[in-house]
């Protein structure tokens, strides 16, 4: 399975209304190992000109620092 297949069913995104967007983790752990495939996730969509994401996290069990870090850089990047 290639890269880009996995991550559209780890970090789907949907359109919940006009100019809002999903992005959810169906991950249990938002740690250091993959933070970097979520922040890529959410950058793709900040640089295509979205600027209210809706970031759903009911799958997540366990965050480290820099998963925090990556949720604290979208939210900047979304208000620049």
């Amino acid at each position: 399975m290639n890269n880009n297949k996995r991550t559209e069913r780890v970090f789907p995104i949907s359109e919940l209304e006009k100019g809002t967007k999903k992005l959810t983790i169906k991950l249990v752990d938002l740690d250091i190992q993959n933070s970097s495939l979520f922040l890529e996730e959410g950058l793709k969509l900040i640089h295509n000109g979205e600027r209210k994401l809706i970031i759903d996290m009911a799958y997540v069990d366990f965050v480290d620092s820099e998963g925090v870090w990556v949720v604290s850089e979208l939210v900047q990047k979304a208000k620049e």
